[in-house]
């Protein structure tokens, strides 16, 4: 990224657990770091319009609509 002269938005970055039995204790210990910065989880994400959930189903996005 530096290279390209590319930078981080830290504060707009964020991770989603995906897959249909996501483990509780699993989300809780699953940390992700670029450098020192930790990047915070959602339970939800908008995407090019749609919410997408970790669950991959659409009722997050058919709520908000």
């Amino acid at each position: 990224m530096s290279r390209n002269k590319l930078s981080i938005n830290y504060a707009k970055s964020m991770y989603l657990l995906t897959g249909k039995k996501i483990r509780s204790n699993l989300a809780e210990e699953f940390l992700v770091r670029l450098g020192n910065h930790q990047i915070k989880r959602e339970q939800s994400v908008k995407y090019i319009g749609a919410i997408v959930d970790e669950k991959l189903t659409w009722s997050s996005h058919l709520k908000q609509s």
